[in-house]
């Protein structure tokens, strides 16, 4: 909810290059993913905002009503993203 948004993180122990994330049973209408840009040396967890990117976003979203609808969720990058972390919110 907007008043309690969970923030849940995919970490890699080295960098991966994504192209986007799927969501499955998306139950939120809104999102960003954001990906980790900070220095090497420093574990995602303890990243500041600013070493978080936004690299997707989801705006409009009518998640599934039951097993009848579509419940995969693409959320394609505009680029390759190369990243240690990815973050939703």
């Amino acid at each position: 909810s907007g008043t309690n948004p969970e923030t849940p993180q995919l970490h890699w122990p080295q960098e991966v290059t994504l192209h986007g994330v799927v969501s499955l049973w998306t139950g939120f209408a809104e999102a960003e993913v954001l990906a980790y840009r900070g220095p090497p040396g420093t574990h995602p967890n303890e990243a500041v905002e600013a070493d978080w990117q936004t690299v997707a976003s989801l705006s409009g979203y009518a998640p599934p009503n039951g097993p009848s609808e579509n419940f995969l969720k693409w959320l394609p990058f505009s680029a390759p993203v190369a990243t240690r972390a990815l973050r939703l919110r």
